[in-house]
């Protein structure tokens, strides 16, 4: 089972945080918007600039943090303090599709244009969590065989149904979520920690809708893709490895995954009998993504060029609302006793309906436009809502 071709390599996930502050106009601006989204129960449209956008949520996050802001499918999730005074009141987390597109040097400079937006003030950042992917191909013979794992004797093994709920207890380091005796994931660590995982991506696509992924591999739909994923938590970062400026995460980053799957693996099956470990070997996908590692290192922190996920995220939206819309309106004929072969004119009907709707322009019709507007507008680029908070850079 040598035939292990490596897709792509790169960043899956970064978190930051920032010590600075937000400028007052910008604070205000965020709480009006959350006002709002407690109010209408959805996330509020907040123009922070002519060039950005967000979204925020009704509710904050643990830490202190008054405001969640969401700038997309293809950004990041940023976490403020309601705070006017210089300390750590700035986190993001970068998403998986922004950092897969822009790599690791492009999403670097995304969040410094994200802060001049926000008109921010920024001192100095601070690394609290970095994932790390290799998504590959393997023979139709390949399985995730938990009995394969080579790590710690304080690695406790815990297996789970897909059915049943996780619960934290004494360890909890290694889980194993199986699918129709087939296993899909098996994750061996715990954040903040240090945490390794392979898992089916391409189940998770279907799942999750992410059609984007095609693109980014390049491979037809359809096509087996697993991910090899390496996971490092601010306790790691901070008291094992001396991680917390840029510098120190592109001085150091290629030496912790490379020990990280010395250390933490699956051992080649052919040499699983053998008594002594370090004798049984690697498995085929850690030697693939060990050699990535040593000789294509330029190629991880890049970014995939020509991935459009906005027209994707907007197409995968159409393709639902469609199969609703059409739903919807077989349900509501027969409501109404209409007969089949009077459905054509039943449709003819209600588009009159709404057609007389939209020209009369009522109150209701028209709060309910701007609400759904607001709520896609990161999808569309159409805004209706907060007037704009201009930020002084």
């Amino acid at each position: 089972m040598e035939n292990i071709k490596i897709l792509r390599a790169g960043y899956d996930g970064l978190d930051v945080s920032f010590c600075g502050t937000m400028p007052p106009s910008v604070l205000e601006a965020l709480e009006r918007g959350k006002t709002e989204a407690v109010r209408s129960r959805q996330d509020a449209l907040v123009q922070i600039s002519p060039r950005l956008s967000v979204h925020v949520a009704e509710t904050g996050a643990k830490g202190g943090y008054a405001y969640r802001v969401d700038t997309g499918p293809d950004g990041e999730t940023w976490f403020l303090k309601r705070s006017d005074t210089i300390d750590w009141n700035i986190r993001v987390s970068c998403k998986s599709a922004m950092l897969a597109t822009l790599g690791y040097e492009g999403a670097k400079a995304r969040l410094y244009a994200r802060l001049k937006e926000f008109g921010a003030f920024v001192e100095s950042e601070s690394i609290g969590r970095v994932d790390f992917a290799f998504d590959f191909t393997a023979p139709a013979e390949f399985e995730i065989d938990p009995s394969l794992v080579v790590a710690h004797v304080n690695s406790g093994v815990r297996e789970h149904d897909a059915k049943m709920k996780v619960t934290e207890d004494e360890t909890a380091i290694t889980c194993i979520a199986s699918r129709a005796r087939k296993v899909e994931t098996l994750t061996i660590g715990k954040m903040p920690g240090r945490q390794v995982t392979v898992y089916n991506k391409t189940a998770e696509v279907k799942a999750r809708g992410k059609a984007y992924w095609w693109q980014i591999w390049k491979v037809g739909e359809g096509t087996q893709v697993y991910r090899l994923e390496v996971r490092a938590g601010k306790k790691y970062l901070k008291e094992r490895v001396g991680v917390t400026t840029w510098a120190d995460l592109e001085e150091k980053l290629p030496a912790i995954l490379h020990a990280t799957l010395l250390k933490i693996r699956l051992c080649d099956p052919l040499l699983l009998r053998r008594a002594n470990v370090t004798q049984r070997g690697y498995h085929p996908v850690w030697n693939a993504a060990l050699t990535w590692l040593r000789s294509r290192w330029e190629d991880c922190i890049k970014g995939v060029e020509g991935v459009r996920i906005i027209v994707e995220e907007r197409k995968r939206y159409a393709e639902i609302f469609t199969k609703l819309t059409r739903g919807l309106f077989i349900s509501y004929a027969n409501v109404c006793g209409v007969e089949l072969n009077e459905f054509s004119d039943f449709i003819d009907a209600v588009a009159s309906d709404a057609k007389y709707v939209a020209e009369e322009k009522s109150k209701g019709f028209e709060r309910k436009w701007q609400k759904s507007a607001d709520r896609y507008a990161l999808l569309t680029g159409r805004f209706t809502g907060w007037p704009d908070v201009q930020a002084t850079a």
